[in-house]
């Protein structure tokens, strides 16, 4: 009886595609006909529709699948133009040195520069006072090594060179000669000039009969 029932729904579902493919070229005919005729007397290409409702229906579903694609599409679109935006804000526009990249043609190198973020008026003045600090914590490290050595020079010969020169090259004024002396320095009075507000003192630098400081002193 199975057998036989599938027998039988075969032979039906083959009946029906062979009218379906007869009806299909019997239309397929009529239509040419109905395309070769003088315009006036050509007929709608929907009046050779055999199931309006069903292709309205479809139509339907159709654009209603259409306007939710689109729709969605603008979303992401609109969602990807304003991550660019940002972006473009973070990493381009905000740049006092924008990125730029020289690549070669067959080398394959690549050379790029470096960008720079655009900083505010305190950030500059944060980085001016932190170079100015470092450029000082290097010349008194350097000042400090030089008096030590010197304090050996005093004790070993018994004549404590200047630093004259080691100061001149830390101070902001090229006019200004300024002579760099150590703690608990021993001179000698020569002479003394008062000229106005001016007091001139002239004096010698003697070595102390008792060591004053004792190395290290920094």
């Amino acid at each position: 009886a199975t057998l036989r029932d599938f027998d039988q729904h075969l032979r039906t579902k083959v009946d029906i595609r062979r009218e379906l493919d007869a009806i299909r070229a019997e239309l397929g005919q009529l239509i040419s006909i109905n395309d070769g005729r003088e315009e006036k007397a050509r007929l709608d290409r929907r009046d050779f529709d055999l199931d309006v409702e069903e292709q309205d229906r479809q139509k339907k579903e159709r654009d209603v699948k259409i306007t939710k694609i689109r729709e969605e599409t603008l979303m992401q679109n609109l969602q990807k133009l304003m991550q660019r935006e940002v972006i473009k804000q973070q990493c381009w526009d905000s740049m006092s040195v924008k990125g730029r990249c020289i690549e070669g043609f067959y080398s394959g190198l690549q050379v790029e520069n470096y960008p720079l973020v655009l900083r505010t008026l305190e950030e500059q003045e944060s980085i001016r006072q932190t170079i100015e600090r470092r450029r000082i914590e290097i010349a008194e490290k350097k000042l400090r090594r030089q008096i030590l050595n010197d304090e050996f020079i005093l004790q070993e010969t018994g004549e404590l060179p200047t630093h004259n020169d080691h100061i001149s090259r830390e101070i902001n004024y090229e006019n200004e000669e300024e002579v760099l002396l150590l703690p608990c320095s021993y001179f000698e009075v020569l002479d003394i000039n008062e000229e106005d507000d001016l007091c001139i003192v002239h004096v010698r630098q003697q070595k102390p009969p008792v060591p004053l400081i004792q190395p290290p002193f920094v």
